[in-house]
């Protein structure tokens, strides 16, 4: 790739100091890098945005930092800087070790699903409830027919035609598990009767979140504000905090927004209150 390529010599001068052969290490320095470029871009797609760009920055910084740094076995034993050689290898190895750390936040960033509104969550819940409820209601009727005093062939047509299950499953249900039992377990409609309380509690919970976030009004302290913005609680100052601020923040859940200039964390009445602590909002 062009970004790569025209970074050919710089990477000759970072292998100069350490390498018998600087410019094969640039060649493959060269295809490594464009190859791993095109892949990300390639995952990235329409996210890609100036990518490219950063990555040549970064490889640009690093390769610069290299060029500094020397082997003995190239240069020579004889007055070799021992202690100013290796301050400049672990500058490289920061260089490096930045690079990689903002590859992966890049694409992470990039492939991170947007978070779901509060209204988007109660629908999901609304809908899993309602499986949650029917698959629960089938499991109490199989096992009544499965009490009833008739024949094997006659509790396989009331699955069949009264439930309208598949044959498959039909056959299935008529085969007894590892310990003779027919139908469904205890077990299965405990778990079932679990999921279904679970959902309910989310249902409540996502409505009573709703019911805050539309009935809260911002607060205004000493130094700046708390609000609920696109379901966060977000924390906004004036100028910047003192340390122990922002590690009472941190240690409450909150992490800094670069873009949005403010300190934040999902909304729940837990992180509510976790701001008014922290701000010192009575």
């Amino acid at each position: 790739m062009k970004e790569i390529e025209a970074l050919r010599d710089a990477f000759r001068q970072a292998h100069a100091g350490m390498s018998f052969s600087p410019d094969a290490r640039a060649e493959s320095r060269v295809r490594e890098f464009s190859a791993e470029l095109a892949a990300d871009i390639s995952e990235l797609g329409d996210k890609a945005g100036n990518y490219a760009q950063k990555y040549a920055e970064h490889l640009r910084n690093w390769t610069a930092r290299m060029s500094r740094c020397m082997s003995p076995m190239i240069t020579g034993p004889a007055n070799f800087p021992a202690e100013a050689n290796r301050r400049r290898m672990e500058s490289a190895q920061r260089a490096w070790d930045e690079f990689q750390a903002w590859r992966e936040r890049y694409i992470k960033r990039a492939n991170r699903v947007p978070t779901k509104t509060p209204e988007e969550e109660i629908d999901d819940a609304v809908i899993k409830l309602e499986k949650e409820r029917n698959a629960h209601t089938l499991m109490v009727e199989v096992n009544k027919i499965f009490r009833k005093k008739i024949s094997d062939e006659e509790k396989k047509n009331e699955l069949f035609m009264d439930l309208e299950l598949s044959k498959e499953m039909v056959e299935k249900l008529m085969t007894p598990d590892c310990m003779g039992r027919f139908g469904f377990a205890s077990y299965a409609l405990t778990n079932s009767n679990a999921r279904i309380k679970s959902l309910e509690e989310k249902v409540l919970v996502m409505k009573k979140r709703i019911e805050r976030r539309d009935a809260f009004e911002p607060i205004q302290f000493n130094s700046g504000s708390v609000s609920i913005e696109d379901d966060r609680v977000v924390i906004r100052h004036n100028e910047r905090p003192p340390r122990e601020v922002i590690d009472a923040l941190k240690g409450h859940g909150f992490h800094w927004s670069p873009r949005g200039g403010f300190w934040c964390r999902k909304h729940t009445a837990a992180a509510i209150y976790a701001a008014k602590l922290v701000c010192g909002i009575k």
